[in-house]
């Protein structure tokens, strides 16, 4: 009992994507490669031979070291992970491509590489249902990558973003740790079936090079070196092409997930939209605070949610009618004071000139709010219903 607590202890610290994106895929290279160096040298027999003559302390050594080889390069690929998911995505070498041919005509240029030539051409013959699957909207085609997994991912982004206004790039980390336990725990899954791929073909293309560049040195025969770097390269081009499909349900997953949760994020923001347009203003404007930097930032907008009074002082001819585009408001959060920065008689002269609108409603429920609804500061009440005794502002928390 006392040895199992630290195993667990040390093993619960450990993600399973490390164990099954990292370390296995590591584990299987340092032996794959192992082997080939074995077979270089000296026969399989020889190999099976030198082993069993060893004793168990020594093989017991020789396992561990290999383990602990294998946890440092397991190590080293998570730690680069994202790195890796960007390559295969191929977003390092439109960055190469966009220093190399800098200034404009870019695109044209970039639309000429093999990869993204044909992704452009499929997304030109993809039907109507494919839209933010593997395919995005004409307008974002200079956003086209090279390889299927980057547009496949970069469709699920965007879809997002035209559909709702969210950037989940930006706003993903603060929506994860809002989901239900159990859909966190469905994409932990979704992302580590992407990935797991992803590093069998990244292992799998780096044996075929490695052991190719081995069994080159130690001048082994030519048909170990081309039974290696085969093999190598064919467990890549398979791992990659499982990795597409993995990927397409991953990205599947994240849209699912924006649709059905995205309004946890206004939620926990107190903001309660209306309409479906209201949402993707406050989603827009959210995106725009976030993009600001570090610091505080007020970002101030006009919203429907206080339509009453800013409307309303508007058209009873108070000081928002006589705003204008380009004028300089001054915002005073400690002092609650929001000061219109135009002289006085630029103000009398813009009065003289403003004309109330129309009344929009002449009878009903309309034009009795109209009439008899006060202002904000009064209440916002019927003046009708209004009693003689005064009423205590309510609390502001």
């Amino acid at each position: 009992m006392a040895l199992t607590e630290p195993v667990q202890g040390l093993f619960g610290r450990l993600e399973r994507r490390f164990i099954t994106a990292s370390f296995i895929p590591v584990l299987i290279f340092v032996v794959a490669l192992l082997g080939t160096i074995g077979l270089a040298r000296r026969s399989k027999g020889d190999l099976i031979g030198a082993w069993i003559r060893l004793q168990t302390a020594s093989q017991a050594v020789l396992i561990m070291g290999l383990l602990l080889v294998c946890w440092f390069m397991a190590s080293l690929l998570y730690s680069n992970w994202r790195k890796i998911v960007r390559l295969y995505e191929g977003y390092p070498i439109k960055r190469i491509f966009s220093k190399v041919f800098p200034g404009t005509g870019q695109f044209a240029r970039w639309r000429q590489m093999p990869g993204v030539a044909w992704h452009v051409r499929q997304q030109g013959k993809a039907d109507p249902g494919e839209l933010y699957e593997r395919y995005f909207a004409d307008k974002h085609v200079e956003n086209t990558l090279p390889t299927t997994i980057g547009n496949i991912l970069l469709s699920s982004e965007l879809y997002a973003l035209d559909r709702y206004g969210l950037d989940v790039n930006l706003l993903w980390p603060r929506l994860y740790w809002q989901l239900p336990d159990e859909v966190r725990r469905d994409m932990e899954i979704f992302k580590e079936e992407h990935q797991v791929p992803i590093a069998l073909s990244f292992v799998s293309a780096l044996f075929a090079v490695t052991a190719g560049i081995t069994t080159f040195v130690l001048r082994s025969s030519w048909l170990v070196f081309t039974l290696a770097t085969s093999i190598g390269l064919a467990l890549a081009y398979a791992s990659y092409r499982l990795a597409i499909e993995r990927t397409e349900e991953y990205a599947e997953q994240l849209r699912t997930t924006v649709d059905l949760y995205r309004r946890l994020l206004l939620d926990n923001w107190r903001l309660g939209p209306k309409s479906f347009e209201d949402e993707k203003t406050i989603l827009r404007i959210s995106v725009a605070v976030h993009s600001i930097g570090e610091g505080p930032t007020v970002w101030v907008t006009r919203s429907e949610h206080n339509k009453r009074s800013s409307a309303s002082l508007g058209g009873l001819g108070g000081p928002l009618a006589l705003v204008r585009t380009g004028d300089l408001v001054e915002l005073d959060v400690p002092g609650r004071k929001l000061t219109l920065k135009v002289s006085n008689e630029e103000l009398a002269k813009r009065r003289e000139v403003w004309k109330p609108k129309a009344r929009k409603y002449e009878r009903g429920y309309g034009r009795i709010f109209s009439q008899h609804v006060s202002q904000a500061d009064k209440g916002c009440d019927f003046d009708f219903l209004e009693g003689t005794a005064p009423i205590p502002d309510p609390e502001i928390h």
